[in-house]
């Protein structure tokens, strides 16, 4: 009996000591995995090599994406696989948000006109961004244009909305709708000051936003209409200097 009870306790031991190593190398990967993404985040940002920076960037992101995988690992093939492609979401769309980072087939996809200009070659300097299209908005990353702007906000109503569907109107549903009110409430009128048409001419996008937001009671939509109505009767805001003079 003695001698059972001491080899339970041994295989006890064994087993708490290998959990312990799991968690240890669990913890190490996980670390790794987020620093190497910082770190490839920041320092691409102060190489001036364009070319360089790119490379810097997506090696740092397949070590990042490796060791946040493998770290994982043990809670079973699909988290492991579902955590991957989280980890490539994220690069991706962090590169096509601020930065001129992704390119397939020789053409760089990004949301800024700034950062869709083409590499520089060598010993050269990247030229001046392409002249903005009047109804661009202005932004901390460069001039962005009005369609890409009205499917953000497509994606960002039919997250919200998709919310509402699923869980009904929990806190974070009435503040997304709250905050997508008042941002189409103030980009309504921002365009009517700026002399522009109904979401800046981008119809198809406005009518999918619309018929999404009847999830929503249509508060979005009648929010803009509203704001495009408001800034008619008084122009308002930065869009003053840049409206076209009065005919």
């Amino acid at each position: 009996m003695g001698s059972w009870i001491n080899d339970g306790v041994n295989l006890l031991a064994r087993s708490g000591e290998g959990h312990l190593v799991r968690s240890a190398w669990t913890n190490a990967l996980f670390i790794a995995g987020v620093c190497a993404g910082l770190i490839g985040a920041v320092a691409s940002a102060f190489v001036d090599d364009r070319k360089r920076a790119r490379g810097l960037y997506w090696l740092s992101w397949l070590i990042s994406t490796s060791c946040l995988s493998l770290a994982v690992l043990q809670r079973g093939w699909r988290v492991t696989l579902a955590f991957g492609l989280l980890c490539v979401f994220v690069a991706v769309f962090y590169a096509y948000m601020r930065t001129p980072y992704l390119k397939i087939g020789g053409r760089i996809y990004a949301l800024s006109l700034n950062n869709i200009q083409p590499d520089p070659s060598a010993g050269k300097t990247i030229g001046p961004p392409p002249s903005a299209p009047p109804d661009s908005y202005s932004s901390h990353i460069g001039q962005v244009s009005a369609p890409k702007i009205w499917w953000i906000l497509v994606a960002f109503t039919c997250i919200v909305a998709g919310n509402v569907y699923a869980f009904g109107w929990p806190t974070q549903a009435i503040f997304g709708t709250a905050f997508l009110t008042l941002l189409c409430a103030g980009a309504g009128i921002d365009d009517a000051t700026r002399k522009l048409p109904i979401a800046r001419g981008q119809y198809v996008q406005a009518g999918i936003a619309t018929v999404v937001s009847l999830l929503l009671w249509l508060a979005p939509s009648i929010a803009y209409l509203l704001g495009y109505a408001i800034g008619q009767r008084w122009p308002m805001g930065r869009g003053k200097q840049a409206a076209p003079p009065d005919s």
